[in-house]
């Protein structure tokens, strides 16, 4: 029953695993793997691409075919380097020299099975191919399994735009929906607009509503470069809307580029509606190179959004020259205890002046938009006034929110700077305690471990989530017992028991899989389930002996779930043979139902 599920499933690869640890790790070679096939581009969504490109010319590819063995020879020796950027490095140049090979070189990167060492050697090996023959690179990639969340589809599309924009978008076309086409249609409008601004406006008028506004933004602004004016006057004649604005706003920026007072005379020039567009792009640019003329401007502006947003972004860039000018300009506006208006100027005052910018922030405590100056102002008053005088200050914030808010964030800074001061400080007090523990437990796990037989009881219970988590990279096994040891009913429980099964499974999957079944509950489940996910992924016979040799009950029933659904996503047409292993009848009834559904809908496409 093994060996029939195990030929038909050796060849294919699970999934990805956590990129760190993946480089930390010696990773095995097996010939031949491959990724599932939903984890890649179907080939039929490029199977007619290759038209728009030119021919593979063969006698451009004349290579030493003698080399294929000593390639070979030399990727077992890159990926036994135990030092992660070595071996990057090196995994990078042998891919980069592979390409010469063409064709002949896809075998040996589908051989590497780690994925994230995979993914650098395909980006390396096709941008490098590319370089000589775009249509060659661009075929080998759709037809071997380059997946849709490799790097290498950006180097592709570089290249192939620069040959034929027109046959890039018609290949775009076939991508299914998503970020990589969003960020791909963005380098195809780029390229075009620099060629043949009307063509490129045209093409992306018949995009989707979301990638038509980013195509023609990138397009307007890249073809002012060429002629402002004659691109301001297409974009004008847009059909209204927000691709319309949007374009209008991209060339209003550009033209600020070159000419300010040209482009403020042009955006003062348009009718209602469009003159702000324009302004918005030509303040936006203006605030950078002289903030001081864009805010005499800002007034020309209807009230509303974007005049907010602009009155931050002119602040914003008046305080990197004087603050303190900056917060008296949005005092003359009336904006003094505006939250968004204020932002900006507490960005730059808090390595500034980070007193005088805790006492504006106090003053604006109540507004939810200024939640994300909380970090820069802690680590701005930790570095100037050291760890004790800036939780000295937190604490004696008024507003309940917003204290236990700065605090937090200079416990965070004060533990990475100083770990055993932030540690006696929070001793000091169990509600401060409580509140710093998290970001202790995050920099500095290892004297907070020393220290836990020290706490109450109840402190320890509230402590050993944060500390596992942060153990669970480095020692998932210590992590595990930490938590075995204080089992709780708490979110930051779970995120903890999540983040060391995910961890245990990628650094060793089958000591994680035999650990589990020493543990109880919810741990164990998670730990295993995550651990056999991966195991199958790196060795499917040995995952599977293992399995087989569990004794009957729930556990195996729960193991055998999670193989079935690996089977039906590698191999659908035999994952049934598992399920006279199953004890629970419901189960096995429910499992069976699964796998009719996936092979019903195998054959219906």
């Amino acid at each position: 029953m093994i060996s029939r599920f195990i030929t038909h499933t050796l060849s294919l690869l699970f999934g990805a695993s956590l990129v760190w640890l993946l480089l930390k790790r010696e990773p095995p070679v097996v010939s031949g793997a491959a990724l599932p096939i939903a984890a890649r581009p179907p080939a039929a969504q490029f199977e007619s691409a290759s038209s728009v490109f030119p021919a593979v010319q063969e006698s451009s590819r004349q290579a030493d075919r003698s080399e294929s063995p000593t390639a070979e020879t030399s990727l077992d020796v890159i990926l036994g380097t135990r030092d992660p950027v070595a071996r990057l490095d090196a995994l990078t140049k042998w891919a980069q020299e592979l390409a010469s090979t063409g064709a002949d070189g896809v075998p040996l990167l589908k051989a590497i099975k780690n994925k994230v060492l995979r993914q650098a050697a395909e980006a390396a090996f096709y941008s490098t191919l590319a370089q000589s023959d775009a249509g060659l690179a661009f075929r080998l990639a759709s037809a071997n399994g380059l997946t849709a969340d490799s790097m290498a589809w950006g180097a592709l599309y570089e290249r192939l735009t620069m040959q034929s924009p027109s046959g890039a978008a018609a290949a775009l076309g076939r991508l299914p929906p998503g970020a990589l086409r969003s960020r791909l249609t963005n380098t195809v409008a780029g390229t075009w607009a620099e060629r043949n601004l009307g063509a490129a406006v045209q093409w992306a008028s018949t995009l989707n509503a979301a990638d038509k506004s980013a195509a023609l933004a990138t397009i307007f602004e890249a073809g002012a470069s060429q002629s402002a004016i004659g691109v301001a006057a297409i974009a004008v004649s847009l059909p209204a809307g927000k691709s319309r604005n949007d374009a209008i706003s991209a060339v209003g920026n550009h033209m600020a580029l070159q000419n300010p007072e040209d482009a403020l005379a042009w955006a003062g020039s348009l009718a209602e509606g469009d003159n702000d567009a324009a302004f918005r792009g030509v303040l936006s640019r203006l605030s950078t190179q002289d903030p001081k003329t864009a805010a005499q401007w800002l007034d020309k502006l209807p009230t509303g959004r974007s005049k907010r947003e602009l009155a931050q972004e002119i602040a914003g860039q008046m305080a990197l020259n004087d603050p303190k000018d900056a917060l008296a300009w949005l005092q003359q506006r009336g904006e003094a205890t505006s939250g968004p208006s204020v932002a900006p100027v507490l960005w730059v005052m808090g390595e500034e002046s980070p007193d005088i910018a805790l006492t504006t922030f106090e003053a604006n405590l109540s507004d939810p938009s200024l939640a994300d100056q909380t970090a820069h102002l802690a680590e701005s008053l930790v570095e100037k006034i050291g760890g004790e005088g800036a939780m000295a200050r937190a604490l004696a914030l008024k507003d309940d929110a917003a204290r236990e808010a700065m605090v937090g964030k200079i416990a965070k800074q004060w533990a990475l700077i100083d770990p055993a001061a932030a540690w006696q400080k929070a001793r000091q007090s169990p509600e401060l305690l409580t509140t710093m523990i998290p970001s202790l437990a995050s920099a500095a796990p290892t004297s907070v471990s020393q220290n836990l037989a020290a706490l109450p009881q109840s402190v320890q219970s509230q402590v050993a989530p944060y500390l596992a988590g942060s153990m669970a990279k480095v020692d998932p096994a210590g992590a595990a017992k930490l938590l075995v040891q204080y089992p709780s009913n708490d979110p930051s429980w779970t995120e903890a028991a999540d983040a060391i099964s995910a961890a245990w499974a990628d650094l060793d999957p089958a000591a994680a899989a035999f650990a589990s079944l020493g543990m109880k509950g919810a741990l164990g489940e998670n730990i295993r389930g995550k651990a056999v996910e991966s195991w199958l992924g790196e060795d499917v016979k040995g995952a599977c002996e293992w399995i087989e040799k569990l004794p009957p009950g729930t556990s195996k029933d729960k193991t055998i779930t999670t193989l079935v659904h690996y089977a039906m996503t590698t191999d659908p047409e035999h994952a049934g043979s598992w399920l006279s292993l199953v004890s629970d009848p419901s189960v096995r009834a429910s499992l069976q139902q699964q796998i009719v559904q996936a092979q019903a809908q195998i054959r219906i496409k």
